[in-house]
């Protein structure tokens, strides 16, 4: 078994467990108030460069009198969460929100939610931004969480993002990227495991080269899962530490379990739960908080 199949059964099977939000089988009770719910958006800055991710906080809030029966998924890989971008007075849904999206057939567990209960989460639009920002200037951005049968929806309030014209060393970058042939969302996404040279020199060349551009920290990531799957947990552990305390990367989570991994086969125990408490703390509704390693870490001694 090479290792790109081995990455992506690790992803598809971590995907696939239940954690407290999601079940199997057939939900039927009464979400008529649902659309009661509150829902806001928000950025922790109003203007990116394009071709760059854009993090969006998300908050669900019973603002009412009286207990709503409902759900808190607000996680972009699962169907109740559709975003739309305007620009120019043209609306368009965002079609592709993970690649994770749709690897199982899930349904979402109703539950009360309490009134003055909310529920956060930070969420990135980092696929195919090429086409979705086509163009600098200002795009209005809009979310709707759906209910669990899908009928009834909550509308957020419409954020205002002004779009830059990549310029200086993000545009150098840029370029160097698209003549090499490296897709963006790849890169953002870290969806496989880099094997071909060609793909590892691009990444080795932006780190050195653009080490201050938007790309540079996911070239080190991705990197440091190509040195991982390679059994060079060292050089994992060194590219990725310096990522540690930048919670605003599409792969946060990523570089948590991989340092908590990279330390664990490397017998460093102590580093490794630190690393695992870290990610299930930080990203409780992540796939890589639910992994059997990351899971069966308290059992280490």
């Amino acid at each position: 078994m090479n290792r790109l199949c081995l990455f992506f059964i690790i992803t598809i099977a971590t995907v696939l467990l239940v954690s407290k939000e999601i079940v199997f089988s057939q939900v039927f009770q009464d979400e008529s108030d649902f659309s009661n719910l509150t829902l806001e958006i928000n950025t922790q800055r109003k203007e990116f460069t394009q071709f760059e991710p854009i993090f969006i906080d998300l908050k669900l809030s019973n603002n009412t009198t009286k207990p709503i029966l409902g759900h808190t998924v607000l996680d972009f890989r699962y169907s109740p969460i559709q975003v739309t971008l305007s620009h120019k007075g043209v609306k368009n849904k965002v079609s592709k929100l993970s690649f994770e999206r749709g690897l199982s057939e899930i349904i979402i567990k109703p539950k009360e939610i309490a009134v003055g209960e909310t529920h956060q989460s930070t969420q990135a639009i980092s696929i195919e931004l090429e086409k979705l920002f086509f163009e600098a200037g200002q795009y209005q951005i809009q979310v709707s969480v759906y209910d669990t049968k899908g009928s009834l929806h909550i509308e957020s309030n419409i954020l205002s993002i002004t779009i830059n014209k990549a310029k200086g060393v993000n545009l150098l970058a840029y370029n160097y990227i698209k003549d090499r042939n490296l897709d963006l969302s790849q890169l953002f996404n870290i969806i496989s495991v880099p094997q071909d040279e060609d793909t590892i020199e691009t990444l080795r060349n932006l780190v050195i080269n653009y080490k201050d551009s938007v790309y540079a920290d996911y070239a080190n990531c991705w990197l440091a899962i190509h040195y991982f799957f390679e059994n060079d947990y060292q050089t994992a552990i060194q590219l990725l530490e310096p990522l540690e305390k930048k919670h605003n990367l599409v792969c946060s989570d990523k570089v948590l379990y991989y340092l908590a991994t990279s330390n664990l086969k490397s017998n460093n125990f102590t580093k490794a739960k630190i690393y695992s408490k870290l990610l299930r703390q930080t990203y409780p509704a992540s796939q890589y908080s639910i992994a059997d390693d990351i899971l069966n870490l308290d059992n280490k001694e």
